[in-house]
């Protein structure tokens, strides 16, 4: 029964990473801090690959410019949009609803990432504490599962000291701008071969 468990995480652990809005807020961000501007039509380009849909993209495109992240440029031939960068929020991809409004899931990940990277040497309450902030709550709870999820990956490392659980973030788990994404795969597992059937879907878990 070991043996299949270790060959299930195996075979999951080659599923893609989460794509969408992710992949086409790379390419929007790239385009502009390098040319100054972006249209549907590149992005729309660059991610066929991922059976992306224009309209997907002119969707996501126009909530960005409600949040006041891209601007307007100007009109482009056969009408196209032309759009620049108006506020740079960084690398990780901006979660905007319809209205332009900003999602606060995840935040608190990305909060407490931010501070294991300051601070290195944590508890579960000291990240809870720290990583909290007007518009983010993170819980106690909430700290201590991700900071398991980071150790059981290799990032972090934990020790107990006076009765508590310390973790300390390993130097080589910086590896970029982006925090980790926690991943939950969804599959289909054959019982009776012992194989994954498919490719298996990733999506990011939330802040819970």
């Amino acid at each position: 029964m070991a043996r299949r468990s270790i060959k299930i995480m195996a075979e999951l652990a080659e599923a893609e990473a989460p794509r969408g809005h992710q992949a086409y807020w790379r390419l929007i961000r790239e385009a502009c801090l390098a040319r100054g501007e972006v249209t549907v039509r590149e992005v729309a380009e660059a991610c066929a690959a991922t059976r992306s849909t224009r309209a997907t993209i002119i969707g996501y495109m126009a909530r960005l410019g409600r949040a006041g992240i891209l601007t307007r440029l100007r009109v482009g031939a056969h009408g196209t949009t032309v759009w620049g960068l108006a506020e740079d929020p960084g690398p990780l991809t901006p979660m905007i609803r319809r209205d332009g409004t900003r999602y606060t899931r995840g935040l608190g990940r990305e909060q407490m990432w931010r501070t294991l990277t300051i601070h290195k040497r944590v508890t579960a309450r000291d990240l809870a504490y720290w990583a909290r902030t007007t518009d983010v709550s993170v819980s106690e709870a909430s700290a201590k599962e991700y900071c398991e999820a980071l150790t059981a990956a290799g990032l972090l490392v934990r020790t107990r000291e006076a009765g508590r659980m310390v973790y300390e973030l390993l130097p080589s788990a910086l590896t970029g701008p982006l925090p980790p994404a926690v991943i939950e795969l969804k599959a289909v597992y054959d019982r009776n071969t012992g194989k994954v059937l498919g490719r298996p879907i990733a999506r990011e878990v939330g802040d819970g």
